[in-house]
């Protein structure tokens, strides 16, 4: 059941205070370390932009051309940059559904769960792979489902936030196509759970 209760502005603070530390922590590590062989692969995605590449689809390599100004700024930090904003974006939306879910606190437990992983806060949160804005999409899809099944909300708002997931959804499959496991996770749910979306 999705919780509606009111915040709490000790969690508000504390979130607040939880992604500031986080991003300064994972800007620090991401500009002291040189790059990995994996990120090296994904740099060379942005000299030479493309819809699809052997291995993955293109989102990391147009990240990084994003991020660098079109190669202009061709350091270590703004090549892992993508990483560290989506980090800070993706460990906001895991608050918000934990928060929707059940209540403020289970999403800032889970938000620092996440932070503290070495998935999240590190490999995700910090190396440029294409994980890194692939976690964005799908926790930011996973909350648009949960405000997709919110029966509280008027049908066009529900098919609003349908739209949203599916846009989501495509953008996550140009970081990698495990996106699409998305789509399944919520086809068993309305066949388990609430037939009425067929």
């Amino acid at each position: 059941m999705i919780n509606t209760s009111s915040t709490s502005p000790l969690f508000s603070k504390k979130i607040i205070q939880l992604l500031v530390w986080s991003t300064l922590i994972r800007l620090a590590i991401g500009a002291s370390i040189g790059l990995g062989n994996d990120e090296v692969y994904y740099r060379i995605y942005a000299d030479q932009l493309q819809w699809n590449y052997f291995d993955h689809p293109p989102m990391v390599g147009w990240a990084i051309r994003f991020f660098t100004v079109n190669l202009k700024l061709d350091y270590v930090l703004f090549i892992r940059l993508t990483a560290v904003l989506c980090g800070t974006v993706t460990t906001t939306f895991i608050y918000l559904i934990g928060k929707k879910w059940i209540n403020e606190r289970t999403g800032f437990n889970a938000a620092l769960m996440y932070c503290v992983s070495i998935y999240g806060g590190i490999i995700a949160g910090v190396f440029i792979l294409p994980d890194s804005p692939q976690v964005l999409f799908w926790s930011r899809g996973i909350y648009s489902l949960l405000q997709t099944l919110n029966h509280k909300q008027s049908t066009s708002q529900q098919n609003k936030w349908m739209l949203i997931f599916g846009v989501l959804n495509g953008l996550g499959m140009l970081c990698k196509v495990h996106m699409i496991f998305l789509w399944g996770g919520f086809g068993l749910y309305v066949l388990i759970h609430d037939r009425t979306w067929l």
